[in-house]
């Protein structure tokens, strides 16, 4: 059994579960930049933010959401011909960035600690948490943020909430609508405050030992990973 993380299926409905759960500590988990497939990688974790892509199988144009390791400050990654610095710095574009929920990640006496902004750069995180270690972008649950067709439109989902020390790492069974991913976040016992939820619909995907979600095996931009996967 791993010692690492916790995975389990929760929210059962007529013999299904609604939810897949990875449960981590927030000190195990960091955002990566892949531009493939979540399962085609070796790493354990879920899918990351929004992307710019022409087509989903093959290597995306560029991230839409905040992905900041500062580890990797610098960094390129050359998939499919196509190379990319690692770390991308806007909610949405340079020249148009958009305010929206992000998650980071931050040092508090040498522990690891995590909340919630609304930013649209990397510069807007830095001036509020300087020792960000992590950024991840997503969206809140609100019905402007998505636009009324997304925000009622069951698909698949996936989350990234936070409680205490640890970090949950949740991707759907069932297509859900917004309100109804926020409810069962809700149902799980955490506060959908403290959660962003990332891209979802083909792009939903999870790896652990214990379960794969391929999603339509669209090629990601980012997930977010373990570290330790033991």
């Amino acid at each position: 059994m791993a010692t690492n993380y916790k995975y389990s299926k929760e929210l059962w409905l007529n013999g299904r579960p609604q939810l897949h759960v990875i449960k981590t500590k927030i000190s195990n988990i960091c955002t990566e930049t892949i531009c493939k497939p979540l399962t085609d990688t070796s790493y354990y974790g879920i899918n990351g933010g929004f992307f710019d892509s022409r087509d989903y199988h093959k290597t995306p144009n560029a991230s839409r959401a905040i992905c900041v390791d500062t580890g990797e400050s610098g960094k390129k990654i050359t998939v499919g011909g196509k190379t990319f610095y690692k770390n991308y710095n806007y909610n949405n574009t340079s020249s148009n960035p958009i305010s929206r929920k992000t998650a980071v990640i931050y040092t508090v006496s040498g522990t690891k600690k995590m909340t919630s902004m609304y930013a649209k750069t990397r510069d807007n995180v830095a001036a509020k948490y300087p020792k960000y270690n992590q950024i991840i972008g997503g969206m809140d649950y609100s019905s402007k943020a998505w636009g009324t067709k997304a925000y009622s439109a069951p698909t698949q989902r996936t989350v990234l909430a936070w409680s205490g020390s640890y970090a949950y790492l949740i991707v759907t069974e069932v297509a859900m609508s917004i309100p109804g991913l926020k409810k069962a976040v809700e149902q799980l016992g955490l506060n959908s405050a403290n959660s962003i939820v990332l891209d979802g619909s083909g792009s939903t995907s999870m790896k652990c030992k214990e379960f794969v979600k391929k999603g339509d095996k669209r090629h990601i931009f980012n997930m977010v990973r373990l570290f330790k996967t033991s």
